[in-house]
């Protein structure tokens, strides 16, 4: 075993409490919600350029795992509708641990999108992304930070967002 466990927030204790680790918790909070954090990353991180150049809305779409419940088949008729606006530039990020590709063949849903997978950094793409469209991944509080857009598309998976929760400007219910 370790000597301590290094998390990020109570919710991670109380699931180490269970299986008998919480006395030696210490919970140091997340970088993903530090200012300073992201200014420090957001220097180390490499810019992301888009093959094809600028646009005049660029679009971050973050997608869950492929064993997460959503309604696949609406997610990337979202992605289409964005991606078939006029002047949007929508670069789609599969997560982070999927042990395979996500999104293959996705840039077939419009011209204007490409996926990315872990060759991309997440902080280089939120360095890029003028918006963000997340719906229950960490990475959407970052881009809150960040002072981005944010929408959560609630209609796309059976869960409910904190962000939407806590933020009901960011709730998308449908198309």
């Amino acid at each position: 075993g370790y000597d301590y466990y290094v998390l990020p927030n109570v919710l991670l204790s109380r699931i180490l409490e269970s299986v008998g680790g919480h006395d030696r918790s210490v919970i140091l909070g997340s970088p993903r919600y530090n200012e300073e954090w992201i200014e420090i990353a957001s220097e180390l991180s490499p810019t992301y350029d888009a093959p094809d150049g600028t646009s005049d809305c660029n679009v971050l779409f973050f997608i869950p795992k492929r064993t997460v419940p959503v309604h696949w088949e609406e997610v990337y008729q979202s992605i289409k509708i964005v991606g078939n606006i006029p002047g949007v530039k929508v670069v789609v990020k599969g997560h982070p641990r999927s042990s395979y590709r996500q999104i293959e063949g996705l840039s077939a849903t419009s011209e204007a999108t490409m996926s990315v997978e872990n060759e991309q950094h997440s902080i280089s793409l939120l360095k890029w992304a003028d918006a963000v469209i997340d719906f229950g991944s960490s990475i959407a509080f970052e881009a809150i930070v960040r002072d981005l857009p944010v929408i959560i598309p609630e209609y796309l998976h059976p869960n409910r967002s904190t962000i939407a929760e806590r933020m009901e400007t960011t709730q998308a219910d449908s198309r």
